[in-house]
């Protein structure tokens, strides 16, 4: 009778994973029928790289994304565009089952977990970024099980040794997929040292997953030191980019007098404009008009040489010696709209008009208002129920991320592509407390028909 009962249970559960899976996979093939994933300017960065690994752009973009492209090439040479798209899309897939079982794990019932999963599967901006060929969604696919493995980290449990290490070897690719996620341990480390006592156990578990994380880094840094040709370019030498023209957004362009980057603004005849800008505040932080004319204004320069002109990295020095607390502060004023940013939406090509005006309506309101307001709700229902671990490496990852993103993102109207990061993570968390209010209606709905 018990063996029939277990039975019973996993053959309802799995039949649930398998609906789940397919519904993802079928909507997400669905947003982009022809498969062919869309490209930028950096993607050929990455298309270069896989095609060998010891290419000039491997001096800015590590080896990991390149690696699942050449991944796709080798299964079919002919068709290897739709064969990024469908591991892509897979993988969306297989997170959104992974989050399923999440959310029951934090009692949400299969229904309301259904509804929770299907929401974020169905998510605009993962959808559209899972077919795009850049590196972001990968990285959030990372990150997401980097973030899944540490809440099954127990140190009073045996199995703490294997999801210490699965944590920081997802934290670790992430690093390789995008060096923007180099210090992403540290939001581990701080919440394993809150909520555990110090103890010889903790303090070894601690070193061995720093030690784990960056031995992926390292590894390629020493693959580029011996087999890839010195170069001018280099991961560190993208980083400064966002905060010169941050700087220029800010009216600080006055402090790179002397440097390639003012000389070029200066000879585009928009050196006046530059000097009267001023950063505005508003709630979206949308692009301001003069700060596009001069971005647009450095149109001719194209490939490696505009990344040297934006990355200039004598501007960035004598900014920040000369206004360091000016800069911050104009790095970070945009932070909030990283909240209130919504998102690109999948061309859904056969979707009738109708439908593709109410799924974008519907997932505009949930980005703004209510994403920032569900996701503070969400904290407060995680400390009332002391979900604590979840509460602490959630909020350490998002803080994480959207900070940094918005200290070295130019501006926020880029929010849309880097914020893909935590996306999963947000999301499960915004929605959390939504799972619990659909099983408490429903609760009450079946107690009332009872009575």
């Amino acid at each position: 009778m018990k063996q029939s009962f277990i039975i019973k249970v996993f053959y309802k559960e799995s039949r649930a994973y398998l609906l789940l899976f397919f519904i993802v996979l079928m909507f997400s093939i669905f947003s982009r029928p022809s498969l062919i994933p869309k490209f930028s300017p950096d993607s050929y960065g990455y298309w270069s790289i896989s095609q060998d690994f010891t290419s000039q752009f491997s001096n800015i973009r590590p080896f990991f994304f390149p690696f699942l492209i050449r991944i796709s090439n080798y299964i079919s040479n002919n068709n290897w565009q739709i064969v990024f798209s469908l591991i892509q899309i897979t993988l969306h897939s297989i997170v959104v089952l992974f989050l399923f079982r999440n959310f029951k794990v934090y009692d949400l019932s299969t229904t309301s977990s259904s509804v929770c999963s299907i929401i974020i599967g169905f998510n605009p901006s993962l959808l559209y970024y899972s077919t795009y060929f850049l590196a972001d969604f990968t990285l959030a696919v990372l990150t997401t099980f980097s973030w899944y493995f540490f809440q099954k980290l127990n140190f009073q449990n045996k199995n703490s040794i294997k999801y210490a290490i699965l944590t920081s070897v997802f934290s670790g690719l992430c690093i390789v997929t995008k060096p923007i996620a180099l210090l992403m341990i540290i939001p581990i480390i701080l919440t394993i040292f809150y909520l555990n006592r110090l103890s010889k156990t903790v303090i070894k578990i601690s070193i061995l997953m720093i030690l784990v994380n960056f031995s992926f880094h390292f590894s390629w840094v020493q693959f580029k030191n011996s087999f890839i040709p010195a170069s001018e370019y280099s991961q560190s030498s993208i980083l400064w980019g966002g905060l010169n023209m941050t700087a220029i957004r800010g009216g600080l362009i006055k402090f790179g007098e002397g440097t390639n980057l003012y000389s070029v603004i200066e000879e585009e005849g928009m050196l006046e404009k530059a000097k009267k800008m001023k950063i505005k505040l508003s709630y979206t932080m949308d692009t301001q008009p003069d700060y596009k004319d001069i971005y647009d204004s450095l149109g001719k320069y194209t490939g490696m040489e505009k990344v040297k002109l934006m990355n200039d990295e004598e501007f960035a020095m004598k900014v920040i010696k000369n206004a360091p607390i000016p800069l911050f502060f104009y790095a970070i004023s945009n932070w909030h709209s990283f909240f209130t940013k919504r998102s690109f939406n999948p061309s859904f090509p056969q979707m009738p008009k109708l439908l593709k005006k109410l799924y974008a309506y519907i997932f505009a309101i949930l980005y703004r208002p209510l994403m920032l307001l569900l996701l503070l709700a969400s904290f407060f229902f995680m400390y009332l129920n002391k979900n604590i671990q979840l509460l602490f490496i959630s909020l350490g990852f998002i803080l994480y991320a959207s900070l940094i993103v918005s200290f070295l993102t130019p501006h926020g109207g880029e929010f849309p592509r880097y914020r893909i990061w935590i996306e999963y993570i947000m999301w499960f968390c915004a929605l959390l407390p939504v799972g619990a209010l659909i099983d408490k209606i429903l609760f009450m709905y079946k107690k009332k028909n009872l009575i």
